[in-house]
């Protein structure tokens, strides 16, 4: 909700619904926080 949008999921799945203008953001975020898991 950050970047004004929502998400959900489950142990196999999740999605994300987020203002098309933040996509580049979004992505940066998730790149950044996967790579360091």
């Amino acid at each position: 909700s950050e970047l004004g949008g929502s998400g959900g999921g489950h142990d196999k799945a999740c999605g994300a619904v987020i203002p098309k203008d933040k996509m580049k953001k979004f992505l940066q975020e998730m790149d950044s926080r996967l790579s360091n898991s």
